[in-house]
C-alpha cells in the first residue's frame, strides 16, 4: 500500500484508535479492546510502543502495539514481547501489507528494548487471539509462529448466590488500601515473587492505580500476622466503557506466596472479591487463565466461574542479531 504512512502514535489518534478497536471487535467478537489510559501508560512507553498506519489525509488504517515483559533474572521463563496488530475491517484488502509493515516496526522496538536492558535468555514475540480470529490466523501462518498454549476467559454470574466466605484460622482476608509507596512496594515484591516471568514496575502499578477503572477497585489481601501473603485485584469497568465489557467486574492478578499455598487463601480472597464486585453493581465477573493450568481452572470452576471463550497464544523467538530483517 504505497500511500500508507507509518508513524508513532500521537495523542490525537486515540479517538480513531478506539473506534478501530470497536469495529474490529464487532467483526471478531471477543477481541480485546484496550482503553486510552492503558495505551498511554508506561507499559506501552507512553505510546512510543504504538505505531499507526495512516493514509495521506491522516485517517487511521491500522495500528500495532508492543508490551514488553522482561522476566526477572531468577525466572526460567523467556522474556515476552506481547503485541497486537489490527487493521480496520473496512481496509481488509490491504490487511497483509499493513500488518507486515507494523510488525517490522514493533520488532525493531523489541530489539531496542532487549539491547537497552542487556537481558539474556530467550525472548519471544507473542500475541493472543480469540477462536476464529481469521486475520491473526493468516498472520501467524505467514510469519511462521508456533502455537504456544491455549487460554480461556472465565465468567462468574454475580446475580447467582455467591460462595460462602471460608474461615481460615490465623488468616485475615480484607481490603488493603495500597495508598502509599511503602504498601505498593510490599505488593510489588510479593506479586513479582509469584510472577517473576511477568514483573510489574512501580510506574506500571501506580499508573494502573490512577486509571479510571481503579476508581471502583479494591486490592483484596490475605494477611498473616499483618504481613501480605496473597492478593486479588478486584475492579469494575465503567458503565460507559467501549465494547461489551462496560460495567464488567474483574478479578485479576491472583497470587499466594509459595510458603502459604494449599490453605484455601486463593478461594477465600476470590469469594471476598466477588462480594465486593456485586456490591459495586457488577452483574458478572471475569478472569483469564491458561488451559493447561488445571489447578487454577478447578479452583475457579469451584467458585462458579464458567468458560465463556477460548483462544490461543502464538509465539516466535526473537533473533538478537539486529542485522536480521525479520525474526
Amino acid at each position: 500500500m504505497s500511500e500508507c504512512i507509518i508513524r508513532a502514535l500521537e495523542p490525537a489518534d486515540m479517538l480513531s484508535l478506539m473506534g478501530l478497536q470497536v469495529r474490529y471487535a464487532e467483526r471478531h467478537p471477543g477481541a480485546q479492546i484496550v482503553g486510552p489510559e492503558i495505551y498511554g501508560g508506561p507499559m506501552f512507553a507512553g505510546g512510543r510502543n504504538i505505531f499507526c498506519a495512516v493514509d495521506p489525509q491522516g485517517a487511521l488504517l491500522a495500528y500495532g502495539a508492543l508490551y514488553p515483559q522482561l522476566a526477572e533474572g531468577t525466572a526460567d521463563a523467556p522474556h515476552q514481547f506481547w503485541f497486537t496488530v489490527k487493521v480496520d475491517p473496512e481496509r481488509a484488502e490491504h490487511c497483509q501489507s499493513l500488518e507486515d509493515q507494523l510488525y517490522e516496526r514493533l520488532m525493531g522496538r523489541a530489539r531496542e528494548a532487549l539491547h537497552a536492558s542487556q537481558s539474556h535468555g530467550t525472548a519471544l514475540m507473542s500475541l493472543e487471539c480469540v477462536d476464529d480470529e481469521t486475520p491473526v490466523s493468516a498472520f501467524v501462518e505467514r510469519h511462521r509462529f508456533y502455537q504456544a498454549f491455549g487460554a480461556c476467559r472465565l465468567v462468574r454470574d454475580l446475580t447467582q448466590p455467591l460462595p460462602e466466605q471460608p474461615d481460615l484460622p490465623g488468616v485475615s482476608i480484607t481490603t488493603w488500601t495500597m495508598e502509599d509507596v511503602a504498601e505498593q512496594l510490599v505488593y510489588l515484591r510479593a506479586k513479582n515473587a509469584c510472577f517473576p516471568e511477568a514483573p510489574w514496575t512501580m510506574d506500571e502499578l501506580q499508573h494502573f492505580l490512577g486509571c479510571v477503572v481503579w476508581k471502583s477497585g479494591a486490592p483484596v489481601a490475605a494477611l498473616v500476622d499483618g504481613q501480605l501473603v496473597g492478593s486479588v485485584l478486584a475492579y469494575r469497568a465503567p458503565d460507559d466503557a467501549p465494547g461489551p465489557d462496560a460495567g464488567l467486574g474483574y478479578t485479576e492478578e491472583v497470587f499466594v506466596l509459595p510458603g502459604y499455598r494449599g490453605r484455601g487463601m486463593a478461594r477465600a480472597m476470590l469469594a471476598y472479591a466477588l462480594g465486593i464486585l456485586k456490591q459495586k453493581g457488577a452483574e458478572c465477573a471475569t478472569l483469564e487463565v491458561r488451559l493447561d493450568n488445571e489447578r487454577a481452572l478447578s479452583l475457579y470452576e469451584g467458585l462458579g466461574y464458567v468458560k465463556a471463550q477460548t483462544g490461543l497464544v502464538y509465539s516466535r523467538e526473537i533473533k538478537r542479531d539486529s542485522s536480521c530483517a525479520g525474526v
